[in-house]
């Protein structure tokens, strides 16, 4: 295989970045000119893609054969420190909303799966959540059922995502008509913050992006700006849900269905650090519009737009990625997907970089 040369400047990191361009895997590592695929397989569906914590094994999904109504797609691990690059079928099946590495647990992922269908979207979601544990060869030691199977509540046939919070102690569920915790011994779910579910204008349904903060103190999330008999408004606030409290605080107006809030993983002894999240360009078209990307203090304070600049195309709904936090740097990057093509911006000044120029990258994720 002949890589594709990057005419941008090689950028140092620390942490590891994989990504998904062609439905292949790639990692960098040291410098973003220090590039090579893990999986050329060429069949990655995007739908499952992460990376251990200790960025040894990377966990994605594979689409399933056409001819297979019974398969939509199937979970892999690859151990991309290997000097043998061997994929490894997890024999796990029709994953299409949530499978995560669990933090701080090594060899341990979670994840939930669907029933194929016929009918559209293609899938009956079993809103269950399995933990999954492998050896270090990558091979099974276990698959424990933590959530059974479950009707999902409203609009539950779409399905549930899940989150743990950075330590590992937490786990906060997502679904079309609530955001809650979970119990990580019984399972059982204990809701947070209920909602009347969008309705979109096609077979699918709105689950609303959730992310911790690093303390895991703070449900970053986005909820309906006004709640009314209207279920097809598309005027959405970033909110912050307090743990202890249970208390929910808006934080940004109108920034859309897809605001998608990611802390950073600055580890600030006051406990102060970022939020990136995305604002629509067309509030009241936020299914279909295109986003800008922001950056705020954690308390919704001091919001700076970082992309796009005048002239430049918005971006499609994502989940923004932090570079891993560093005592060497005061800096913080931020990764992000344009056009196809990996960007970083770098923290406080603003800039902007970009590491890819073929248009060909779907996913990427940094640890």
């Amino acid at each position: 295989m002949i890589g594709v040369q990057s005419p941008f400047t090689a950028e140092e990191i620390n942490g590891v970045i994989a990504y998904i361009s062609s439905s292949n895997a790639w990692v960098m590592d040291i410098n973003t000119g220090n590039r090579k695929v893990v999986d050329s397989s060429g069949d990655l569906d995007g739908r499952v893609f992460s990376l251990s914590f200790d960025r040894r094994w990377l966990l994605y999904s594979r689409s399933g054969d056409e001819t297979d109504d019974e398969e939509i797609n199937s979970l892999w691990l690859l151990d991309i420190t290997s000097d043998e690059l061997l994929p490894i079928d997890t024999g796990v099946r029709n994953v299409v909303h949530y499978a995560d590495c669990v933090p701080v647990k090594n060899r341990t992922f979670a994840y939930s799966s669907v029933e194929p269908r016929a009918t559209a979207p293609g899938w009956q979601a079993n809103n269950n959540l399995h933990l999954y544990r492998f050896d270090v060869d990558g091979e099974k030691d276990e698959d424990t059922i933590l959530v059974e199977s479950n009707s999902g509540g409203i609009y539950g046939w779409w399905g549930t995502s899940f989150q743990y919070s950075p330590d590992g102690k937490l786990l906060a569920y997502a679904r079309p008509d609530s955001i809650g915790l979970v119990d990580t011994k019984t399972g059982d779910l204990e809701s947070l913050l209920d909602f009347d579910p969008y309705q979109p204008k096609t077979d699918w349904a709105w689950v609303p992006g959730i992310n911790w903060s690093l303390d895991g103190s703070v449900l970053y999330t986005v909820q309906e700006s006004n709640p009314s008999n209207d279920t097809n408004t598309e005027n959405y606030d970033l909110v912050a849900i307090l743990l202890e409290s249970k208390r929910v605080l808006p934080l940004v107006e109108r920034c859309g269905l897809f605001c998608y809030p990611v802390p950073s993983n600055n580890n600030d002894p006051s406990g102060k650090f970022l939020v990136g999240y995305l604002t629509s360009i067309l509030p009241d078209q936020s299914e279909t519009s295109r986003y800008n990307l922001y950056v705020m203090d954690r308390d919704g304070s001091n919001r700076k737009k970082l992309y796009p600049g005048e002239g430049q195309q918005g971006l499609d709904p994502q989940t923004i990625g932090w570079a891993p936090f560093s005592e060497s740097s005061a800096s913080q990057r931020m990764v992000f997907i344009s056009q196809g093509n990996i960007m970083f911006a770098d923290l406080p000044p603003g800039t902007i970089k970009q590491i890819t120029g073929d248009g060909s990258v779907s996913r990427v994720i940094w640890r």
